[in-house]
């Protein structure tokens, strides 16, 4: 139908294919493409990470790069989902990393990963309130309703609270509103 060559078009199926478990299908059409994009790249390591399949995410990881393609956030957030990745660094994890694994986790609905990776981030920083209400919404959005509101009960024993967020306006002293 002359889509062959779109980027596009072509991203868009990669995206496709990931999500319907099709990873070899998604992998044939990205090999096909003469040229590939930063959203071709991303869809296909999006794909790698969410099949936990993490050798071969790393492996088009360097390809991409050599091709001279400035990784994204996003790309870098699909490698961190890969959590042999993780296991397979030559240090442990810090809190930041594990951090965005986690608000990962929250993005693609991981709840296995997510789980773990908030347990491990707890008990190294108990009283940071945003990991406890991390977890909480990655079960809220699977609809494991129950476990999120024992992550929030678990919350109120522990006297950990989130910090309510807030906002200032800033008022000349000459402004109409002091008059």
């Amino acid at each position: 139908m002359g889509f062959q060559r779109s980027l596009h078009v072509a991203s868009a199926l990669v995206f496709f294919y990931v999500s319907f478990g099709k990873i070899f299908d998604a992998r044939l059409l990205f090999d096909e493409m003469p040229k590939k994009d930063a959203v071709l790249w991303t869809a296909m390591l999006d794909g790698y990470a969410k099949h936990e399949e993490p050798q071969l995410g790393l492996e088009l990881f360097k390809q991409m790069v050599d091709a001279g393609i400035t990784p994204d956030w996003v790309v870098m957030l699909s490698l961190l989902l890969a959590e042999d990745f993780i296991q397979q660094m030559p240090m442990e994890p810090d809190a930041a990393i594990l951090g965005a694994i986690l608000a990962g986790c929250r993005v693609h609905n991981n709840v296995e990963v997510g789980e773990r990776i908030a347990k491990k981030l707890i008990s190294l920083e108990p009283e940071k309130a945003g990991y406890y209400v991390l977890l909480s919404n990655i079960y809220a959005a699977a609809g494991k309703f129950d476990e999120a509101e024992k992550v929030r009960e678990c919350m109120k024993e522990k006297n950990v609270s989130k910090v309510p967020g807030c906002s200032s306006i800033p008022i000349e002293s000459d402004s109409w509103l002091l008059q």
